[in-house]
């Protein structure tokens, strides 16, 4: 058996208190890096996701708009706003219709006794109409869209404006 000398020493509970001390502090400045970053990432993805979501169904709608003659006038379900009527039906003399449902906004359309439903969006909001150049929904020449997306309290506003090609 070894004999212990007084200068041979371990370390003293101090010693090991203010290790155990510096090891907490750079976990916890550590710790919430990581996730300030991640939470950063998420809003991003988020915000990314919804700008997306938002360009494509914009598309789509402005793509039904420029097939189309005329819309039939919508009714609106709320006040004017910035030229925008907030509408959940927006029907197409063709028989094309964009619907809203709850958080969903589809895109309708018959073709050949068939009918066929999109979904262009599942985190919408609001869908809001405006007609070019007038006021009057019947003699336009166009629609202002205005679509709202919302997502873990995220809210994104898009717009866009068409113009009917087939006028009659």
């Amino acid at each position: 058996m070894k004999k212990v000398t007084s200068d041979q020493r371990g370390s003293s509970l101090i010693e090991v208190l203010a290790a155990s001390a510096i090891l907490c502090v750079i976990t916890i400045v550590a710790g919430s890096f990581f996730f300030s970053n991640l939470l950063s990432f998420k809003t991003a993805n988020t915000s990314i996701t919804l700008e997306r979501e938002g360009r494509t169904a914009l598309n789509a709608i402005t793509d039904t708009i420029r097939e189309n003659a005329k819309v039939n006038t919508p009714t609106p379900i709320g006040p004017l706003n910035d030229g925008f009527y907030p509408v959940d039906l927006l029907e197409f003399y063709n028989g094309t219709k964009l619907e809203v449902y709850g958080n969903e906004l589809q895109l309708i359309t018959v073709s050949g006794g068939t009918t066929v439903t999109t979904v262009l969006s599942r985190t919408l909001k609001t869908l809001q109409v405006g007609s070019i150049p007038t006021a009057d929904f019947a003699s336009c020449k166009g629609l202002r869209i205005k679509l709202t997306l919302s997502q873990d309290s995220k809210e994104i506003n898009i717009e866009s404006e068409a113009y009917f090609r087939n006028t009659r």
